[in-house]
This record gives structure tokens, sequence and C-alpha cells, in this order.
């Protein structure tokens, strides 16, 4: 077949016109400073993640674009989120959160928002998991050295949690009953609190990320006993995992992701989710991160969203069988 050569190229011209007329059409972005909303006060871990990528994205964006941290704390991550949902949706206000915020249905909280529905998944900044912490001077070494101990403990073991239906609220729920021993939750505000009730003495147990933990670790105040992921951490190898010692089922991470409003351009979460994982790959961001025990997550947004249902039905399982309810 003959093909005109003047109609092939009236049409590559046509082609490349109409390409770069649709390219003038996107809008730039971002147009202004990007606001990150983070529903935990300055200090914690997902404030520090925030943060340190927010200043990465600056150089991603090579200086002509900013990210900033806005801390909205309370309500179980409910103001941090009715602030995202009020907010334009226009690309340029996002929420940093975890696993709780997509639980709250789930724990009978009565919202004005459905998190499955109204919150997007655009991509992970870190993923790590938990480690199942005694103060040093209980003696207990070890998890069967802690069984024992849970099971002479008149009146049950007490675990500190960071709030009801959180990580260490459903651990311990669950661990009580696999190894049929008792353990009374004792919720408080935060990991911070959570942890001086351990240190000094208040409670027996306490479920907290190696970057809290680590300066107790090292201090020899506390014993780090057991962790909570589905294979055991690289960052301490010799510590088993629960499914290794008994307690199965319970194979948690720890992430921290960035969700938009539902109704935010398809292709602006595109391009936020690239920028994310450029700003987590960079040398300098990995080495923040790592001196501070956090493992980025440069998760395509297939995977994020992946995790993120597995974590779900998991925390939705747990939640339903033991009858957890935020009062």
């Amino acid at each position: 077949m003959r093909i005109n050569r003047r109609v092939a190229i009236r049409a590559a011209a046509a082609a490349i016109a109409g390409g770069t007329s649709w390219l003038r059409a996107q809008p730039a972005w971002p147009q202004r400073p990007v606001r990150l909303l983070v529903p935990v006060p300055p200090g914690a871990v997902a404030d520090f993640v925030s943060r340190t990528v927010a200043q990465q994205l600056g150089s991603t964006w090579g200086g002509n674009a900013s990210a900033f941290v806005e801390n909205k704390p309370g309500g179980n991550t409910v103001i941090a989120v009715n602030s995202l949902l009020s907010a334009p949706k226009d690309g340029h206000t996002f929420l940093v959160t975890f696993s709780l915020t997509r639980q709250l249905p789930q724990l009978g909280l009565k919202l004005n928002f459905d998190p499955l529905k109204d919150l997007l998944p655009v991509g992970n900044l870190s993923v790590g998991q938990l480690l199942l912490l005694v103060n040093a001077k209980s003696g207990i070494r070890d998890f069967p050295s802690l069984v024992a101990f849970m099971r002479k403990r008149a009146g049950g073991a007490t675990f500190a949690t960071f709030g009801v239906g959180s990580v260490g609220h459903l651990v311990a729920l669950q661990m009580g009953k696999a190894l049929g021993v008792e353990i009374v939750p004792v919720h408080y505000t935060g990991i911070a609190p959570g942890m001086r009730a351990l240190l000094s003495g208040e409670i027996d147990m306490f479920l907290a990320n190696l970057d809290i933990a680590q300066q107790h670790i090292s201090a020899g105040t506390v014993v780090p006993i057991a962790v909570t992921g589905p294979k055991r951490y690289h960052v301490a190898p010799n510590l088993p995992t629960l499914a290794e010692v008994g307690v199965p089922g319970l194979e948690f991470v720890s992430w921290i992701g960035v969700f938009a409003a539902s109704g935010t351009p398809a292709n602006i979460i595109g391009r936020f989710g690239e920028d994310l994982r450029s700003a987590l790959r960079a040398p300098e961001l990995q080495a923040k991160f790592q001196a501070a025990f956090v493992d980025p997550a440069p998760q395509s947004l297939e995977e994020f969203r992946a995790m993120v249902k597995e974590d779900d039905e998991l925390n939705t399982r747990l939640i339903a069988e033991h009858h957890v309810r935020l009062e």
C-alpha cells in the first residue's frame, strides 16, 4: 500500500500540535505551597516523617514550589480529616495519616465522612514494625519469661496502648486470647505517655516504634521481646515475630501514608505520588530517616493500595472479634 507523503506529514503535524495543545491545557502544579495536614502534635513519628518529606519535596521541585506541615491533632484523626475535606480539592491540601483513620467506622464512631470512599491513597511515606517492650527491672528477657510473668500476675498483666482501637490495643486483646492469659489494656493519649508509664513501672508492657524505643533500649531501661511484622525486622533480626512465639494473626506493619480528598484531580494525585517517591529515594532523606530508625517506603500506588487493604482486613477482623468500640 502506498502512503501519500504529504498526507502523512500533515497528519503528524496535526498530532504534534494537538499534543502540544493538550500539554498547554494542563495547569501548572503546584501553584502555591502544598499543605500536609498531620493528625498528631509536633514531635510524633508522623510529624517527623511529614516534615522531613516536606523539606525534601522543595528540593525535588527544584525550589520552584514548597510543602509545609500543619498539625491538626485530636479527635482520633477526625479533626485533620475534616480540615482536608473542607479545603479546595485542587491538589494543594493532603492528609498524612495511618491505619486508625480507616478503622473509625468499625470502631463505632459516627462520622460525617466515609474514610474508605472520601480519602484516596496517594503514596506511602514510611513502613516499619512495632516492638513489644518490657521494663528492664522486671527481669523479663524473652517471650517465655514474659508468658510466665503474665500467668502469675494477679489481676492481669497491664499493657499500655496509645488509644482505643490502636494497634497496641488490638495486640493486647489478641495476645491474651491466644495465650489464655489476662491482659488489661491501659489507654494513654499517645506513644510518649505510654513509654513514660512503662519506664516508671506503672504498666508491664508496651508496643512502640523503634525510633521511640531505641534510646531506652540502648540505655538498658527497656527490653524488646518481639516484633509485630510478618517477618523479622531487618534492624533487629534477633527478635522473634509474635507468630514465631505462638501468637499468630498479628502481622501488623506500622505505615504512614498520604491521602487526597475524593474529587482531587487524578493527574495531580498521580504527579504528587511520583514526586513523593522521588523524595523518598533521595539519599539525604534516607540518611535522616535512617538516623531516626525510620524506613522510607517509595511504593507504587498499587502496592500502597494493596498494603492498606490488607491492613484494613486485619484490623476489621480483630475489632469485630473483640467488640472494640470508641466510647
